[in-house]
């Protein structure tokens, strides 16, 4: 019997909120999405250098057509890009690869079919959508209502979907006809990323915010509106290639050009990191070498390289800095072959702090630099001695160790670790970088570095090192020393990454749904070299 009243009291109290969402879901068009989607992001521009930086970049390249109007098209991007790196940094291929992934996003969402491509010229408010969503890592703001919670409640649902967006934004029409669960799963994305936006850009009441239910009628009508939304879902081999080359190869500064973002560079395609790109390429495709790979199926790196999106963006803040300053420093890498090593375990390094969706205080960074570490002396290229297990027992610092072969020696092997500072909270990884990637994660409680490290003598303390200790062999890896590890022997100079059918490290699947717990390998060098590195960058999340 209390039914009727307490409708109306609902009536009374959110009535005219929730006449009013639904007034503009009925009346929305693209047109309208786009521009209340331009200017949720554009509220994220919180310096006017910032704003006047975005507005002198587009004027400087843009078309202007006899209305007076601007535009940018592709040749405007490639002059923007060629102001800067010239085709031994970004080839004239990554360009238009660029400039198609830029395209992805100025629509926003609703993309235009790749096949027009060449045709589409992009206005000023698209162009500062999709910069927004890229260089300043505002996508991982879609799907949440007032910056600050997903309307939806899970948050790695929006993540994967940030994956899955810029997996899609690379991907290109393929000369046959895509497979209907490819069409299928293209449209799916789609139709959740305009709900999505949908929820950001409607009038918000606490009590009023709409459903999926009243959200799906509304994006089909949209999406029958116009030009036909495509998501195309196979990324040619080439392409990853081309995309994952981009980002083991740039570099962030210890500069900032505002409050939140870095100074950075792109070192040359010659600097030696071929095969660091071709292994994590293989990875990424499973081994698929020459075939188009799904977007479902690069959207796993989330768990296992969950700091890729990130530094995909961090290329795009690149890509839009500042140009005009004369007072930024030289890379702190010493040697530019360090670059594509820092890049590639920047993908994957635990301790990188990622963002959750919300109000952000700071952008997230991937700045991984390799500082020769104080007990690696000048004879880096010996095996012979303990310093290895000796530094990772400083606490006080993340360490990289790196095992190599010789200059001359191919097929190039690098194994390694990456071991964080006592006061950081994320485990362990030991992985291989070349020929074949691999990534062995801890998976127990967190253990002490003490505890890992296994020798025949005692660890020497500082400055004690002797000959004789020098020569022992040693174990870095399960302490059992019967699963996955580094050995050591320093008198043969050798150097073994194992990983063991059982024990307390997980490797990470080439692909999803593929067991890799019993398989045994071990990866041997001979006549390795070692090199030692404090890991430095405001990317490592330290714990005060």
């Amino acid at each position: 019997m209390f039914s009727p009243l307490v409708n109306l009291v609902n009536d009374l109290a959110f009535g005219p909120d929730k006449r009013k969402v639904k007034q503009y879901l009925d009346t929305t068009t693209r047109e309208t999405v786009y521009s209340d989607l331009g200017k949720a992001l554009a509220s994220q521009l919180r310096s006017f250098k910032a704003q006047e930086l975005l507005r002198t970049t587009f004027d400087k390249y843009a078309i202007e057509v006899p209305a007076g109007r601007k535009f940018w098209t592709e040749e405007s991007f490639r002059s923007h890009i060629r102001n800067t790196y010239s085709d031994a940094v970004i080839s004239d291929a990554a360009v238009r690869l660029l400039w198609r992934s830029f395209n992805f996003y100025a629509h926003h969402p609703f993309p235009t079919p790749l096949l027009q491509l060449r045709h589409v010229s992009i206005d000023f408010d698209a162009f500062q959508r999709a910069v927004l969503l890229t260089a300043f890592q505002s996508d991982e703001l879609l799907g949440t209502c007032e910056f600050d919670w997903h309307w939806r409640e899970d948050a790695a649902f929006f993540r994967r979907a940030g994956f899955a967006r810029m997996f899609s934004s690379i991907a290109q029409v393929s000369i046959s006809p895509e497979p209907q669960q490819q069409v299928d799963a293209g449209a799916a994305s789609a139709f959740s990323d305009a709900m999505d936006v949908l929820v950001m850009v409607c009038p918000l009441f606490i009590n009023a915010v709409p459903s999926q239910a009243q959200l799906e009628p509304v994006v089909k009508r949209l999406f029958a509106e116009g030009l036909s939304v495509v998501r195309q879902q196979l990324v040619r081999h080439d392409d990853l290639s081309t995309l994952v080359d981009l980002l083991v190869r740039l570099q962030l500064h210890q500069q900032k050009w505002s409050s939140s973002y870095y100074f950075g560079d792109i070192v040359k395609a010659d600097c030696g990191n071929q095969g660091i790109t071709a292994a994590l390429v293989d990875f990424l495709a499973s081994n698929t070498r020459g075939e188009n790979v799904t977007v479902q199926h690069l959207s796993e790196a989330i768990d296992f390289l969950p700091n890729i999106l990130l530094r995909f963006q961090h290329l795009w803040t690149i890509l839009f800095q500042p140009t005009e300053s004369t007072t930024i420093t030289e890379s702190p890498l010493a040697d530019v072959k360090l670059a594509g090593i820092s890049g590639a375990i920047s993908l994957f390094a635990p301790q990188i702090e990622l963002g959750r969706g919300g109000q952000r205080n700071k952008q997230q960074d991937t700045r991984i630099t390799l500082e020769v570490a104080s007990q690696a002396t000048q004879h880096s290229e010996e095996t012979t001695t303990l310093r290895p297990a000796w530094a990772l027992l400083d606490a006080s610092s993340a360490h990289v160790v790196l095992f190599t072969t010789g200059v001359n020696v191919t097929p190039k092997t690098i194994v390694g670790g990456y071991f964080p500072s006592s006061l950081e909270e994320s485990a362990h990884v030991l992985f291989q970088l070349q020929p074949t990637f691999r990534l062995l994660h801890w998976a127990k409680t967190k253990v002490s570095l003490v505890d890992l490290i296994k020798t025949e003598v005692k660890l020497p303390t500082e400055g004690t090192v002797a000959s004789a200790v020098s020569n022992s062999p040693y174990w870095i890896g399960d302490p059992m020393e019967l699963g996955t590890g580094l050995r050591i022997n320093p008198e043969k100079k050798t150097v073994s990454l194992i990983k063991g059918a059982e024990g307390c490290y997980a490797e990470v699947p080439v692909s999803s749904g593929k067991d890799n717990t019993n398989k045994r390998w071990d990866v041997t060098i001979q006549d390795a070299r070692l090199d030692m590195f404090v890991i430095a960058g405001a990317g490592v999340n330290k714990k005060s």
